[in-house]
């Protein structure tokens, strides 16, 4: 059988349970008024911190500290889903589509070899692989009509008489074509030698 024996002295009690003697340290009026204060202090901060979290959500009706928490959960769960729909909708406008063509003649006699145009929204980046020096006037001259403002070009000399042009043009408000469209207009009316 257990017995259960108190004994009091000045700085501690003692417990004695079936011959096991335990000591539990008594605290001192000051201790136990430092002990008191820090709690104190700790409520007032958890009281400020309540109040600021009451006075970012909208609409908050109840002041008590579980409506609070309640409101606070569920408007940070609002903003997660508006984070998410205009993450989504910012992945959507970012999306660039790129419109790349090419036609490759593979045949000697003839003035173009290669053709490629390659879209990116409003801009044109085209190269040009030709025979003969008398292609870059038309070649400029053709991408004015099709309403192609040209913003940078490249003509590199290859080979005796092979051209490389490269061409970076703003598409202007009239221009409709394709970039199929584009690349055989080109192949016509890039002259023989």
């Amino acid at each position: 059988m257990m017995m259960m024996m108190m004994s009091k002295s000045n700085s501690s009690k003692s417990i004695v349970n079936g011959g096991n003697t335990a000591k539990k340290a008594r605290r001192s009026s000051s201790e136990c008024l430092d002990h008191i204060m820090a709690e104190r202090k700790r409520r007032q901060e958890i009281t400020q911190r309540f109040i600021a979290l009451s006075a970012t959500i909208p609409h908050l009706k109840k002041i008590d500290k579980v409506s609070i928490l309640s409101e606070a959960i569920a408007y940070i769960n609002q903003l997660k889903e508006q984070g998410n729909k205009l993450e989504d909708e910012s992945r959507k406008k970012n999306r660039t589509v790129v419109e790349s063509v090419s036609l490759v003649n593979k045949r000697h006699d003839a003035a173009c070899e290669l053709v490629e145009a390659r879209a990116l929204e409003k801009q044109v980046l085209i190269r040009i692989h030709c025979q003969g020096h008398k292609a870059v006037p038309q070649v400029f001259s053709h991408l004015t009509n099709l309403d192609l403002s040209i913003v940078s070009t490249s003509v590199l000399p290859f080979g005796t008489c092979a051209l490389d042009i490269t061409i970076v043009a703003q598409m202007g408000e009239k221009y409709r074509a394709s970039m199929k469209d584009l690349v055989q207009s080109l192949r016509l009316a890039i002259p023989l030698c």
